[in-house]
């Protein structure tokens, strides 16, 4: 899942890099859509394990509070920030965070489930160019 976002989203097909702007509106629905293929992979490698996995645009709007609480799923709307490499100008950059979160149940086990959320900023530079840069990973 995370090597699947890391590539969508530096390819742009997250957000393309026009929706990189710091006026950009909430979504009342940020739940991104993850293709079927990538979960079946997922829930076939281990026959007794079931693999759930969601995506959010941490720029939610108020409607979506109530359930970013229970998720314990921080508001992030976009940001600036400035970059330099090695003593050149600064490169203003736009970033978006993102939050992953992946639930693996046994089927037969009365077990309580494994949950992963791993927060994501994804930078888009003044040139368009995309970088996925993984911010931490909660184990519960």
């Amino acid at each position: 899942m995370r090597s699947w976002f890391r590539v969508s989203a530096e390819g742009g097909k997250i957000a393309a890099p026009s929706e990189f702007t710091l006026d950009v509106e909430p979504l009342d629905d940020p739940y991104l859509e993850i293709p079927d293929g990538i979960l079946n992979v997922l829930n076939g490698k281990e026959k007794d394990v079931t693999v759930q996995a969601e995506i959010i645009d941490q720029n939610y709007s108020d409607s979506f509070l109530p359930e970013a609480e229970r998720l314990e799923i921080p508001r992030g709307t976009p940001a600036k920030l400035l970059l330099m490499k090695d003593g050149a100008s600064p490169d203003v950059c736009i970033a978006k965070r993102y939050c992953i979160r992946i639930k693996a149940l046994h089927r037969t086990l009365e077990e309580t489930p494994l949950v992963l959320t791993e927060s994501v900023v994804v930078i888009c530079g003044s040139a368009g160019d995309l970088h996925a840069i993984t911010l931490y990973t909660n184990k519960q």
